[in-house]
């Protein structure tokens, strides 16, 4: 056995991580890392996975109806709706492989100082 079958050998069943386009990885990672400044770090992950269901559905709805849609909630909007659909899957992929760790996370339920009510959004 030849130096190369032997390291091929040793990658066989790894991922390949060469095979991700980087320039995306890294508009899906500036996406996540906007959000996290904006909704206090890994709050994904109080919330439900609905909440990510409905807002890949929303930027999907967007891209069906024109591919090169930018995301209106982004202020003035230079990010593709396609870009948030990729982040918001991660996302729900880290919701729902990680539903363990999330029941420690959440905290209770704050409620209101005028009304006393709940809130019902994810921090």
């Amino acid at each position: 056995m030849n130096e190369l079958t032997v390291k091929a050998k040793k990658s066989i069943g790894k991922p390949k991580i060469h095979l991700l386009p980087a320039r995306v990885i890294r508009e899906i990672a500036e996406i996540i890392t906007e959000g996290s400044a904006v909704h206090e770090g890994e709050n994904w992950l109080t919330c439900k996975p609905e909440d990510y269901i409905d807002a890949l559905g929303r930027h999907l709805l967007e891209v069906m109806e024109d591919q090169q849609s930018v995301n209106k909630e982004d202020g003035p909007g230079t990010r593709l709706n396609a870009a948030y659909l990729a982040a918001n899957a991660i996302i729900l992929l880290d919701i729902i492989n990680h539903q363990e760790r999330r029941a420690e996370l959440i905290p209770e339920p704050e409620k209101d100082k005028k009304s006393g009510k709940v809130s019902k959004k994810c921090r």
